[in-house]
């Protein structure tokens, strides 16, 4: 998948609840803005209150069961491809729905943490690259 980062296409800008995993002060859940384009791809707007400027910001599409329903849950997770499985790489976790970023909720919050386990599991960190 593309960065996603700072890229808008024809679809309309919205504010939704997403999750922020860090080590930092503005760790938890935050509003941000996405661009969920016609392209079919999420695009992250104002990329830089999350990450730093030189961040390599990736997606990871991801679907995890739930223990609690039938219906799997639908996460994209941005993260910096040059920090990741390291303690200083965020994770910003975006729910989504019939195509669409919506708003995460406390209830989705260990389906948002599965998602970065997989993560972690499917893309080699940073120090395991050649």
């Amino acid at each position: 998948m593309n960065s996603g980062a700072e890229q808008s296409s024809q679809g309309g800008d919205r504010v939704v609840e997403a999750c922020l995993f860090t080590f930092s002060e503005q760790n938890g859940f935050i509003q941000i803005t996405v661009n969920c384009g016609v392209d079919g791809e999420l695009y992250l707007m104002r990329k830089s209150r999350y990450f730093t400027e030189q961040a390599d910001v990736r997606q990871f599409a991801s679907t995890i069961s739930s223990d609690n329903s039938d219906e799997p849950t639908f996460m994209h997770i941005f993260y910096d491809h040059t920090l990741h499985g390291t303690p200083k790489c965020p994770y910003l976790v975006v729910k989504m729905s019939d195509g669409s970023a919506t708003d995460l909720k406390r209830k989705d919050y260990m389906a948002a943490t599965k998602a970065i386990d997989k993560l972690l599991r499917e893309i080699p960190h940073c120090d395991e690259k050649e």
